[in-house]
């Protein structure tokens, strides 16, 4: 006969099993690791529902290193310059989609970093009038002072991202012309502002040249990839957004508002630090000056409260 103790310590073990499988069942899911995420990365450029799934399961480094793999296995890819644009437009959009929380100005920066460079004129117009667009988001109103305290901020990490690249003032100047037209021209000379953040050898060129050429009613871009030393041509947009497909309409500028410090009070969130900084500097609108950030110096005291529009409040694709 099982004795008293002998029934009880079997209870236990039956409870401690119980307890792991519901917690397995019913907890949040495992981080996938990034080596498992590879195997997905020929049938995530083929369909954008299966790259935001798995962005959705990286951690926010993950995601990063997914996003420039992904990028890498576009260019890679046989194909006309339009299908190479089309496919950039989906797995980057789709990228962003399932960025974390905190993540999107930096998965936002590897795009512009990883992207052929000659996809990054469709990429920018498209982001720019859905994405980012300043009026996309009804909720949320931007004033001009505020707007550009995000722009600058936003061209800024690209600019710090892609750095080291051989095409890094191209690159981070489609940066530029993405938030100055996400601004529906309604700022003022807002490309002379942006483009102090560009590379000094391309940011005279930019301001005079590339931005006019990138902003009118005929945009054209065959400037900026003609200076690049990786790109071939420019795809033709029309083209290359008709194999796209119908694009969805998500805005996303409140997100990357989030990392703008407004009135010298911090509104970053903690995860926003922990994940969204890797040591870049965070704008201030009050004294135009920059200072960089840490976790320890966003506390609960000088957070702005949830119901202001720097704190993200969900897009209308996230749960």
């Amino acid at each position: 006969m099982m004795s008293k103790w002998t029934k009880y310590g079997v209870a236990m073990v039956v409870g401690m099993f119980t307890a792991v499988s519901f917690a397995q069942e019913s907890g949040e899911p495992k981080t996938l690791p990034l080596a498992e995420a590879r195997a997905s990365i020929g049938e995530a450029v083929k369909d954008p529902a299966t790259l935001t799934a798995t962005m959705k399961q990286l951690s926010p480094a993950d995601q990063l290193a997914f996003v420039g793999e992904v990028n890498a296995a576009i260019s890679n890819m046989p194909g006309s310059n339009e299908e190479k644009a089309a496919a950039a437009l989906n797995a980057n959009k789709a990228a962003l989609k399932g960025a974390a929380p905190g993540n999107v100005a930096n998965v936002l920066a590897e795009v512009f970093a990883t992207a052929p460079v000659e996809t990054l004129g469709l990429i920018s117009e498209n982001f720019a009038a859905d994405l980012f667009n300043r009026d996309a988001d009804p909720s949320h109103a931007y004033t001009d002072a505020q707007f550009t305290a995000i722009a600058e901020a936003m061209v800024k990490k690209i600019a710090d991202r892609t750095a080291a690249s051989d095409d890094n003032g191209v690159r981070s100047a489609f940066g530029m012309m993405m938030m100055v037209n996400a601004s529906n021209g309604s700022i003022e000379n807002l490309s002379d502002k942006l483009s102090e953040s560009l590379p000094a050898d391309v940011r005279e060129v930019a301001k005079t040249e590339w931005a006019p050429a990138a902003t009118g009613e005929d945009k054209n871009y065959e400037d900026m990839v003609a200076y690049s030393s990786e790109a071939t041509t420019e795809p033709n947009i029309p083209l290359a957004l008709q194999l796209a497909g119908p694009q969805m309409l998500d805005a996303m500028l409140s997100d990357v508002a989030a990392g703008v410090i407004m009135n010298n009070e911090a509104a970053t969130p903690i995860l926003d630090q922990a994940f969204g900084g890797f040591g870049e500097n965070v704008v201030y609108n009050g004294d135009a000056s920059s200072s960089s950030t840490s976790i320890s110096e966003t506390t609960e005291v000088n957070k702005q409260p949830d119901d202001v529009p720097w704190n993200p409040q969900g897009y209308q694709w996230q749960k």
